[in-house]
């Protein structure tokens, strides 16, 4: 059963929870087509995708909801004031540096 989120930590929370509900029902869909001729499926495809939908639906109003909230959401580091999706893109910019840093081969000589 799913809620309606009261907190961050809720979006975080059931957005981890529907992802794995989607993975879970994604493998429960592949079962119901890949069977031996003549056996029936222990799941009616239809059904089980109908609620893989409905959950994917889910997880994006889960991420909306976080998106927003961060786009509105300020914290103040070093004096000065910067949104959360600020920092998190910032996150993502330095993660890209170091592993392109990493990634650099050093040569020996000139």
């Amino acid at each position: 059963m799913t809620t309606t989120p009261t907190s961050l930590a809720d979006v975080l929370r059931q957005a981890t929870d529907t992802k794995g509900r989607i993975k879970d029902l994604s493998i429960r869909a592949a079962g119901c087509v890949a069977h031996v001729e003549g056996t029936v499926p222990d799941f009616d495809f239809d059904e089980v995708n109908a609620e893989r939908k409905a959950e994917i639906e889910r997880l994006v109003y889960l991420n909306t909801v976080l998106a927003r909230t961060n786009a509105v959401t300020m914290l103040e580091w070093k004096g000065q004031k910067i949104f959360v999706a600020e920092v998190i893109r910032r996150k993502a910019e330095i993660s890209g540096e170091i592993k392109f840093l990493g990634d650099l081969t050093l040569q020996n000589g000139p």
